[in-house]
Formats: structure tokens, C-alpha cells, sequence
């Protein structure tokens, strides 16, 4: 029979994550919808993905030459991904096995663009709550950006590109503002279904000092993305060319460098 080609990619960024990365590994390669292509991006880790993952033929691994980030990975994978469907992936979460079908299902009624799920989340301290689906149709607003859902959804590559994407020069709340950009200019629809698992770590950019939930630099991130999305709410039918205009030369140049490399590695046309 002759091979049938990917459809969707599936990204999964690993920075020091080794203890949990193969209990990540192990809920995507079960999934029901197995049409997919599982891409690890080592972003410059301590300890290689390649050293603690159990092999796969599934699994493909690419190694960022420096620490950039989980948008700058999205960022490049998403330029460089040559199947029609994208979902982006945390390396300490799971996925219930039928997640993908169930999104897949979704996508396929009513010509939507991207679809969303509930989190369950699970505290350091063991709590645990699904999180609500209210904010997700909370109207749009040009003056206050909405965080309405995780953004490990699944996307139709080519809408995620032409609204501008993922931004490769953030490293906090970017999600938060692609999520709202997205919904001002694309079909976004959300499952009422806790079909993601989120694992809240001690050691993680919203808990940490520097850049937490309260910090002053994700103050000072905020208020950049808010300025943002005021000329992508003004302007919507240029939201892919303000995004890109906002990207930093020597940011895009080493963006552009990686998705060449990408494309070399995984033989990607």
C-alpha cells in the first residue's frame, strides 16, 4: 500500500523537561487519530529530549542552536510545516487519547479554523479543576485582551499563518493575545470537553520571579501586546503584515535561518 503522508504535525518544545517529556510523548503517540507527525524541538537543553524519550519511529527531533522560546519555536515550525493542520504542545501536559479525534471531528463541521478545548489542571499542591468555558465567548474587546483558553489547539496551518501567527520575539503572553487575534479574524470554535491536561510546575515562566503573572516584566509585555492588538482590532485585514512588521530584524533573520535548517533536516520541501 502506498504510504499516506502526515496531515498534521504535532510540536513539542523540551527545555529540561526530562522528567516529564515521555509522560507527553506517551499521550500523543496514543492517541486515536494517528495521522500525525510528532516533531521534539530540543530549544538548547542541559539535558538532550534525544537521551531520555524511548525511541519511536513516530518521533523526529530537531535542536535549536540557542534557547529561544516557545514562540520562537511555533514560530518557526509553523513557517516551515508542510501539512495542512498544526497543534502545538506543552512538554509537561498530556492529552486524552481521543483529543485529536474529537478536535478532527469539530474542524470537519462547519468550515471551522481552529478548535479549542477545556484544561483540566492539576496544581502543585494536587488540587485539581477544569477550567471554565465562559471566557472563551466573552465578546471581543479593543481595550482588553481576554485569556480565553490554552493555545495547544488544533489549527489549520495556513489561517494560524495568515493572521499572523506565532511571534518568534516574545517569550511571555503571547498565547493569550493570538487567541484574541484569531477570533477577531478566523472560525474558532471550542469543545466543552476537559481533553487536555495541564500539569502546573514549580519551575515555569508564570511562576517564576522574574517573568510570574505579576512580575513587572509581564506588566511591561502586556502593555506591548495591548498596543498590538489595538492596530490588529483597527485594522484586521492586516493583521499578518502588522504582526510581521512588529518582528525585529535580527529576530526575523535568525527566525528564517531555522526554518531553512528545519526544512533541510526533516526533508521538507
Amino acid at each position: 500500500m502506498p504510504h499516506t503522508p502526515p496531515e498534521l504535525l504535532v510540536v513539542v518544545p523540551y527545555y529540561n523537561r526530562q522528567e516529564t517529556i515521555q509522560r507527553t510523548v506517551n499521550s500523543i503517540l496514543s492517541q486515536t487519530h494517528d495521522n500525525f507527525q510528532l516533531l521534539i524541538v530540543d530549544d538548547a537543553s542541559e539535558v538532550p529530549a534525544r537521551d531520555v524519550v524511548n525511541p519511536d519511529p513516530r518521533i523526529r527531533f530537531f535542536k535549536m542552536k540557542q534557547n529561544s522560546g516557545r514562540y520562537f519555536i511555533d514560530a518557526v515550525a509553523t513557517r516551515a510545516n508542510p501539512y495542512p493542520y498544526y497543534m502545538p504542545h506543552d512538554s509537561d501536559d498530556e492529552s486524552v487519547p481521543d483529543r485529536l479525534a474529537v478536535l478532527k471531528q469539530r474542524m470537519g463541521h462547519g468550515d471551522v479554523d481552529v478548535v479549542y478545548n477545556l484544561e483540566h489542571r492539576i496544581e502543585l499542591d494536587g488540587n485539581q479543576q477544569t477550567m471554565p468555558v465562559a471566557p472563551f465567548f466573552i465578546p471581543l474587546q479593543r481595550s482588553k485582551l481576554v485569556h480565553r483558553a490554552h493555545h495547544s489547539a488544533l489549527y489549520k496551518n495556513e489561517i494560524l499563518l495568515s493572521s499572523g501567527g506565532y511571534h518568534p520575539g516574545f517569550r511571555v503572553s503571547y498565547d493569550t493575545f493570538m487567541i484574541n487575534v484569531l477570533k477577531l479574524v478566523a472560525k474558532t470554535d471550542i469543545i466543552a470537553e476537559p481533553l487536555y491536561v495541564r500539569h502546573k510546575m514549580e519551575e515555569s515562566l508564570t511562576g517564576s520571579v522574574e517573568t510570574g503573572l505579576k512580575s513587572p516584566y509581564r506588566a511591561r509585555v502586556r502593555e506591548r501586546l495591548a498596543q498590538l492588538f489595538y492596530q490588529c482590532y483597527d485594522r484586521p485585514d492586516q493583521t499578518q503584515a502588522i504582526i510581521e512588521g512588529s518582528i525585529a530584524q535580527k529576530t526575523k533573520a535568525q527566525m528564517n535561518c531555522e526554518i531553512v535548517r528545519l526544512r533541510k533536516e526533516m526533508n521538507w520541501s
